[in-house]
């Protein structure tokens, strides 16, 4: 048997069992009442017939006269409510029912009943007592009882006539509730089936004509549904593609607060698990006030007014800039706030970095062409008459010649080191020669500085493959920088090691050392740790540095010496090429 049949055997049954047993205690307390009001009509006429003989003759005499039913129990009183004579005890103790209700009643000259204990034989009785009187007085009183249970119906046959007639009802029932669900869990297979096919098969189930119209109007529901379905899935998919691949990051916010959808670049800028912020609180989400209330504005946002909330904060470990649009959107269902939070940080970034380029470029240039404009002018003004001062002159306009030259040529490599148009010619080459060579070329500088150069070079370093010269510029700068901010009579030293598949080369000072907050900063273009102290230089030599160390694809950085000082390091891979390979290419 199906559910459905059952619940609806099992709601007949119920329905079934509480209207006979109410129909069945009403039939049995009408019965019963019936028995009562006959058993009291017949008590009293025996009672009455009896005291009127009893007024004339003794009551043996009337019981002689009158034919009682063998359950009857005839008791005589005195007008004060003593037994008198019982057909059923001896009274010889002359017991007093004076005390109850019928001969209550009987005493005041009235017809009364009552169904209780007697107090003769402690026996439950159903009794009538009626008065005999005298010149208008109560002199005796007759009372008839029978015993309750002989009053009680009997209406076991009639609820085994319920009993049958209940279980043909509920067969009938049963067998109409199975054909019915029948027809139903073929109309709910048929439907479980319509989203999955697009053309179910019809088949003819000898239903009923309603049946059959039902199915009818389900199977063109379906198939509507079934257009709408997919053109919704169809738009779901793109508009999920579409925010999932946004840069921008989308948090939509229902009427509770509750978050409702997050795409995946909120993750990387709130740095929170999308699919657990789903169905929670966005204060919750956001932790961060000025967002906070961002989205608390656009819930009163009127977009005939003013352009939705726009807000510039700082988010996240490290900070980045963040653009924050929060704007109300209502659809047929529910009141949304959208929140838009778009990552500028590199914008700002370039902003900053092409602001202080400028500024350093400008600065850079200020000096020597100042320098060049007074001695051009001061030549002009007659020192060029002066053969000696005029060759003076002409000396400092070449060195500042030189410096501009110097600066436009480091320009252009950086320019073409962040353009990726750097020009590499790469061969296996002796790396130790290189750092010697680079030593060398500085020996005289570190020499008036009084600096001692060093090498510690790891023997039998392993092959690599590098641009010679532009590894040599690399040195160079590092030594130079090292040289400008050590103290007289220090020393620089360079090693060479191999670590972790990689050559490692290192330039150790013991000068005053970078700053913590500088030690990411001084590969900056035009950046200086100290500019009272730079003593010369563009600032363009780390940068230079950094751009062609990344270009032979190893890594530069900067960190604390040991006992002090500064430490720049660079890594160069090594190579597995062989010995006769040398070739030029372009970095990209």
């Amino acid at each position: 048997m199906s559910r459905l049949s059952s619940r609806i055997a099992a709601g007949a049954l119920v329905l079934f069992g509480v209207v006979f047993l109410g129909l069945g205690l009403f039939i049995d307390s009408s019965i019963e009442q019936q028995r009562y009001d006959d058993a009291r009509a017949n008590l009293e006429l025996e009672a009455l017939l009896l005291a009127e003989i009893a007024r004339d003759d003794t009551l043996d005499v009337a019981l002689e006269n009158v034919s009682l039913r063998p359950d009857r129990r005839v008791t005589l009183l005195d007008e004060g409510g003593v037994v008198l004579m019982d057909t059923r005890t001896d009274p010889g103790d002359q017991f007093d029912l004076s005390t109850q209700p019928d001969v209550v009643e009987a005493i005041t000259g009235e017809a009364g009943e009552h169904e209780g204990t007697n107090p003769l034989d402690n026996r439950e009785e159903f009794s009538v007592a009626v008065p005999i009187e005298s010149d208008g007085n109560v002199i005796r009183i007759v009372r008839v009882g029978v015993p309750s249970d002989d009053l009680a119906g009997n209406v076991g046959p009639l609820f085994v006539s319920f009993l049958g007639a209940g279980l043909v009802l509920l067969a009938a029932t049963v067998l109409v509730a199975r054909h019915i669900s029948a027809q139903v869990t073929e109309l709910s297979v048929r439907a479980g089936r319509l989203l999955d096919d697009d053309e179910p098969e019809r088949r003819d189930h000898g239903g009923s004509e309603e049946f059959r119209d039902l199915e009818a109007a389900i199977d063109h529901l379906a198939a509507g549904l079934r257009a709408s379905i997919r053109s919704t899935e169809s738009r779901r998919v793109r508009l999920e593609a579409i925010l999932e691949h946004l840069a921008d990051g989308i948090l939509i916010i229902d009427r509770q607060g509750s978050v409702v959808l997050a795409n995946q670049a909120i993750e990387r800028l709130l740095g929170i698990d999308r699919h657990r912020a789903l169905d929670r609180s966005y204060g919750e989400v956001i932790r961060d006030h000025e967002l906070v209330e961002l989205i608390r504005s656009a819930r009163t946002f009127d977009s005939r007014d003013t352009s939705p909330p726009t807000r510039f904060i700082d988010l996240g470990r490290p900070r980045r800039s963040i653009q924050a649009f929060a704007y109300p959107m209502t659809d047929e269902q529910e009141e949304l706030v959208v929140v838009i939070l778009r990552d500028i940080t590199e914008l700002r970034r370039t902003e900053v970095v092409r602001r202080d380029f400028v500024a350093n470029v400008s600065h850079e240039l200020r000096t020597p062409v100042a320098s060049l404009k007074a001695l051009v002018e001061t030549l002009l003004d007659g020192a060029l008459e002066d053969d000696e001062v005029a060759r003076d002159f002409l000396q400092r306009m070449d060195v500042e010649v030189d410096d501009l030259a110097r600066l436009v040529a480091e320009l252009l490599e950086l320019s073409r080191a962040e353009s990726r148009r750097l020009q590499l010619h790469l061969e296996e080459g002796d790396l130790a020669r290189v750092i010697e060579r680079a030593i060398t070329r500085l020996q005289t500088q570190s020499e008036s500085a009084s600096i001692a150069l060093l090498a510690d070079i790891e023997s039998q370093l392993p092959t690599t493959v590098f641009d010679t010269e532009r590894i040599e510029h690399v040195l160079i700068n590092l030594l130079q920088n090292a040289i400008r901010f050590s103290p007289s009579g220090s020393t620089v030293t360079v090693r060479a090691e191999h670590r972790n598949g990689s050559i490692r080369i290192s330039v150790e000072d013991e000068g005053p050392g970078i700053p913590d907050e500088e030690l990411e900063r001084v590969f900056e273009r035009f950046y200086r740790t100290d500019r009272a102290r730079a003593k010369s230089g563009s600032g363009l030599g780390l940068a230079i540095a950094k751009h062609l160390v990344q270009a032979h694809g190893g890594e530069i950085w900067a960190e604390h010496g040991r006992d002090g000082g500064a430490v720049f390091r660079f890594t160069l891979p090594v190579s597995e090429r062989s010995s006769d390979s040398g070739f030029a290419n372009p970095v990209n």
